[in-house]
């Protein structure tokens, strides 16, 4: 518990760089530990190294003056390269280069070509253009900069045609593992080209998931077995117990040869190393060296017969996971393996080899056929909150499916893949016939689980996570689990029930908008009390779009299912790409539109000027255009104003200068507490006429981190500047939330990237002064 508290709060409580703060914590962990002993000391420890860790990748992050010029770098290809619908993506370490200072040690590239193709293992020299690491900052979905953080990887760009591309001599012993395993890959794929299961075999082999589907990894996700693709306890908890039991037949031959195998040190040994061979085929990855950890710490304690203390063993494991790589707790499956593993070793108790033999066999099977059972009901009730937290959502089917699905893996398919993959060096033959079993056995296991995942019950969106929901569903998943006589399974149920109840019974306040970020594009979410509204979906690009990426998990992290009125403000990819993942997922009553909006199975409403609605008090009215014929794309975007009160909110898709002319010499046009920037703040938009008659508190530029058109214009935010107006960028921000609040109008209530659920490596540290003296001035709190 100190380890983890003092990791936490390394990451998260920012502390001034240099070598002074670093002798204070080595002197503060001295005095503790004379004071209070070792838990106090490894709490410091803990501490500094998360610190330290901070530190170290803020200082190696790509400086700004490096951002997107031409760059010659030399590195080594630290992972199978993943494939693309444009090419490539491949992480790169870098060897030492003088030209680059600070140096980044690890960047991500992507290469937009069929050539060069990279392999895992190699030394490459290549031309790459570069930014720092960024990525979408929103309340819910994929967070790029988070992950690039997690595996200190510190710039992300692309690499540039150039005859100065090549592959370079030289290898490394890790880049030999590598390459190992590189070529392990290849004799697989010659083995099982045409088998649809080749990159789940790859994945629990060789570790290689990147040629695993989106379909796939959903079905995974929606049984939840999504474990089985990550090579950690289970599978090499396997492997251990596998090889100790086959260790006793050599000792046993070598006996009746009349050598000496002691069987008290020779399995040990043979399962140790089994265990850390195959964890290095998987590439150490960290859910690996988590298990394999635990798994070298079983094997000491039972060479040496002393007994297994299970709480000491995790216990252990967790300090050394977290003092040797403190990043790794903000991995989500840092917490659900722990966490599992703890729920198991505390809730289930284990059962000797012998027990139930005495009675007979089937006796003894009934009894591990009820352990097996009770095992996933536990996981099923202890995992609930940890996947709400970080998922939002819960897989209802997965006790069943864990159930079938773990011992089919266990022993069918993992050591017939194993067994492939070894035999396929030396035995080809049989080799084929091994991995043939395995890929049957998949193939029989999918359909299973295809067909339990078409429940209209297989998934549970949690929605926000309130303190409510929290402690009510965590003291009844406690009492389901607690053994007698402090087990109350009907009031465990009763609690979980009406925690779920509070968490959906929240309704947002009378008006929230959520402006999302989607990079180079516009999404932004209006909430009023039974209703909302969704004005445009952000970009698509290839291989994905916002609307899947973004817009979806948020919606979902919110607990919206319907949406009421989808506005797309005209047909430019960077407004409407998302629109059909949206569709695909969540319920959409009306869309409204410019004449030219396609959408396949859906009736669109034109937006005008003159349609007007009241949602609970609220004024929504579109007041351009009044034709579409005439205009521009962009100046024919559908702007619609919220009103409430003596305030509004004006959302202006990307109208120009004219589009605006036109607007002021309207009636309909308010002034505005918040707006919405024209065009992303492009010059040719945001007149000085505009500004000046809307003079609003809050600006927002909806844009991309260093977007190549240089949104927003320098010009047209000083200009909003001028007029008193707070200006937010998106990709500096983040998301960003407004509640409108009774004679305050519309006020900021977060930014995302500045929010304290993020560690302080990649938060958003200074805020604009703006923003302090607006919330000074409104007496409002920003809720960083």
């Amino acid at each position: 518990m100190f380890v983890l508290v003092g990791v936490l709060t390394g990451l998260w409580l920012p502390i001034p760089g240099g070598i002074y703060p670093a002798w204070c914590m080595i002197i503060m962990g001295s005095l503790l530990w004379w004071l209070g002993g070792l838990k106090l000391l490894l709490g410091v420890i803990a501490f500094t190294s998360a610190a330290i860790a901070c530190h170290d990748y803020r200082a190696r992050i790509l400086v700004d003056e490096l951002a997107g010029q031409d760059i010659l770098v030399t590195g080594i290809v630290s992972d199978f390269p993943r494939r693309t619908e444009q090419g490539w993506v491949l992480q790169l370490d870098i060897r030492q280069d003088y030209t680059l200072v600070p140096q980044p040690e690890r960047i991500q590239l992507s290469i937009f070509a069929d050539t060069p193709q990279p392999q895992a293992g190699e030394l490459w020299q290549l031309k790459v253009r570069l930014k720092p690491p960024f990525g979408f900052i929103n309340r819910a979905g994929f967070d790029r900069a988070m992950r690039l953080l997690v595996h200190r990887t510190h710039a992300a760009g692309y690499v540039r045609p150039s005859p100065l591309n090549k592959k370079l001599r030289g290898v490394s012993p890790e880049a030999g593992i590598l390459m190992f395993r590189a070529y392990l890959r290849g004799h697989l794929e010659s083995l099982l080209a045409d088998s649809q299961m080749l990159p789940l075999i790859l994945g629990i082999t060789v570790g290689a998931r990147d040629l695993i589907s989106g379909s796939q990894w959903h079905l995974f996700r929606v049984t939840g077995t999504s474990h089985l693709m990550a090579i950690s306890g289970l599978h090499i908890g396997m492997i251990a117990l596998a090889i100790w039991y086959a260790s006793f037949l050599p000792a046993w031959i070598a006996g009746v040869l009349g050598w000496t195998l002691s069987t008290r040190y020779f399995p040990c040994c043979l399962a140790a190393a089994g265990s850390t061979g195959y964890a290095m085929l998987a590439g150490f990855t960290i859910p690996t060296i988590r298990a394999l950890i635990m798994v070298l710490v079983v094997l000491i304690l039972s060479s040496s017969h002393r007994p297994v203390n299970r709480i000491w063993v995790l216990s252990f494991t967790l300090i050394v996971v977290t003092l040797s790589d403190p990043l790794a707790v903000l991995s989500a499956s840092f917490w659900l393996s722990f966490v599992a593993v703890a729920l198991l070793f505390v809730f289930l108790r284990p059962s000797s080899s012998g027990e139930g033999m005495k009675r007979g066999y089937c006796i003894y099977v009934f009894r591990r056929i009820s352990q097996m059972i009770k095992a996933q009901l536990i996981l099923g009730c202890g995992l609930v909150l940890p996947m709400c937290l970080f998922f939002s959502q819960v897989s209802l089917i997965a006790p069943v499916a864990n159930l079938i699905a773990v011992p089919v893996f266990t022993i069918l398919v993992l050591p017939a893949a194993l067994t492939g993959v070894m035999l396929s060096l030396v035995a080809t033959p049989v080799a084929l016939a091994s991995l043939q079993f395995a890929v049957r056995s998949l193939e029989v296991l999918l359909q299973f689980l295809q067909w339990l995942s078409q429940s209209s019950l297989s998934i549970w969106h949690a929605g926000p996570a309130s303190i409510g929901f929290l402690l009510l569903t965590g003291v009844g998943c406690l009492l389901l689990l607690l053994p007698q006589p402090m087990k109350a399974p009907w009031v465990g149920l009763l609690l979980i029930v009406f925690g779920v109840g509070v968490n959906q019974g929240n309704q947002p306040a009378r008006v929230t908008v959520n402006v999302m970020d989607v990079g180079q594009g516009l999404a932004v979410l209006i909430q009023i009390p039974g209703h909302t509204l969704l004005y445009d979906t952000g970009p698509s690009w290839p291989g994905g779009d916002a609307g899947l990426q973004v817009v979806v998990p948020v919606l979902q992290r919110l607990g919206i299912e319907k949406i009421d009125l989808l506005v797309i403000s005209h047909s430019d990819n960077d407004h409407l790409g998302g629109a059909a993942s949206v569709i695909e997922a969540i319920d959409i009553a009306r869309i409204a539109g410019p004449p030219e909006l396609t959408l396949t199975g859906k009736n669109i409403t034109l937006c005008k000027t003159g349609i007007q609605w009241n949602w609970e008090g609220v004024i929504f009215e579109f007041i351009h255009p009044r034709t579409h014929n005439g205009w521009s794309d962009n100046n024919a975007s559908c702007v619609l104003q919220l009103s409430v009160a003596q305030h509004s909110l004006l959302l202006t898709g990307d109208i120009e200068a004219t589009a605006e002319i036109v607007l002021l010499g309207r009636d309909e046009l308010e002034p505005a507490d918040l707006v919405i920037a024209p065009h992303h703040g492009s010059v040719t938009s945001s007149s000085q006429a505009l500004v000046n008659y809307l003079s609003p508190t809050y600006v927002v530029f909806p844009v991309g981190y260093k977007n190549r058109w240089g949104f927003p214009a320098p010009k047209i935010v000083q200009r909003w500047e001028n007029a008193g107006t707070c200006g937010l960028t998106t990709s500096t921000t983040g998301a960003l939330e407004f509640v409108y609040k009774q004679d305050r109008g519309f006020v900021l209530t977060q930014i995302t990237a500045a929010s304290w659920r993020r560690p302080w490596a990649v938060r958003l540290l200074s805020l604009p002064d703006c923003i302090q003296s607006v919330a000074t001035v409104n007496g409002t709190s920003t809720g960083l």
